[in-house]
């Protein structure tokens, strides 16, 4: 329903704020949970790799590059969706609405306070969140959004995990 009554022409501030807000907590909840599991001695052998490669960056450092990373991966994502829906001939697509959407769905993000399967649960209900998002937004029925948003998050999904295999 939230997306639904969702204004669309009013300015960008406010769902950008709530994004940066989400982001900052979603940050420091995740530094927290990799901080208090690497007092557990096996955690601790197994986030080694982690610890040295994070020696090099201070936590001022991440406080900066981590609001970087998710602007360029919003407006990314965005132009993503505007894209694939122009393609897929959606009507009446706009980035603005993309991106309103978009910020809004990362409000799964705070789910990360949840201890081990908070993680996967803030993505899955991000994901869950644009879907719905971009069905009511655009009147899209419920199949033709899955399709059009489902793969995006799902080659999201395999790049990180192929970075991150690539890392080790």
């Amino acid at each position: 329903l939230f997306f639904s009554s969702m204004p669309h022409s009013a300015r960008m501030a406010r769902p950008l704020i709530f994004f940066f807000l989400v982001i900052a907590l979603h940050f420091l909840v995740s530094f927290g949970w990799i901080y208090l599991f690497s007092q557990n001695a096996e955690v601790a052998a197994n986030l080694e790799q982690f610890n040295a490669s994070m020696s090099q960056v201070s936590f001022l450092q991440l406080l900066v590059f981590i609001p970087i990373n998710a602007a360029l991966t919003l407006v990314m994502l965005g132009f993503t969706f505007s894209l694939l829906f122009r393609l897929s001939g959606v009507k009446n697509v706009s980035l603005m609405r993309n991106l309103r959407i978009l910020c809004y769905a990362s409000s799964g993000l705070v789910l990360v306070v949840i201890p081990i399967i908070g993680p996967i649960m803030s993505s899955l209900f991000v994901v869950f969140s644009t879907f719905q998002g971009f069905a009511y937004s655009y009147n899209l029925p419920p199949a033709r959004a899955a399709l059009l948003v489902f793969p995006v998050y799902l080659l999201l999904f395999l790049i990180v995990v192929g970075t991150s295999m690539s890392a080790m």
